[in-house]
């Protein structure tokens, strides 16, 4: 599966796996703004420590990439 991955982009180091909420999200250009709306709505309504694995369809803007790592 990596050899489809064309970029990875780390913004946080994750600790052990166990002991973080691991949530995975795929999207694309259409609905990145939607995801931003989860992100932010699972971190400012749940405690604990999240591990957000994002997978994007397509090229990922700058300017998209950005907006992600200001939720992070």
């Amino acid at each position: 599966m990596i050899n489809y991955l064309t970029k990875r982009i780390v913004v946080n180091k994750i600790g052990e796996f166990d002991k973080n909420y691991n949530i995975v999200c795929c999207t694309d250009e259409k609905f990145l703004r939607a995801l931003g709306v989860l992100l932010i709505s699972i971190l400012e309504n749940n405690t604990g420590n999240f591990a957000f694995h994002i997978f994007y369809r397509g090229n990922l803007s700058i300017e998209n990439e950005q907006k992600l790592r200001q939720i992070a």
